[in-house]
């Protein structure tokens, strides 16, 4: 399981694409918040493709 801490992190980096509408620089910077927060927990790994799957297809 991911510790709550790392699932509020994803679920902030998500929402902050979609909070003003989505310009690339705001998608730029979710990626890299989820891309730190992956280093950081490997078993983060499949939530953040999922993410990054969503992010790109909203884009």
């Amino acid at each position: 399981m991911l510790s709550l801490q790392h699932q509020k992190g994803v679920i902030r980096a998500v929402q902050s694409l979609f909070s003003n509408g989505v310009r690339q620089t705001r998608v730029m910077l979710a990626a890299d918040n989820l891309k730190r927060i992956a280093k950081q927990d490997v078993m983060l790994n499949a939530p953040v493709v999922i993410a990054m799957v969503l992010i790109m297809r909203s884009v």
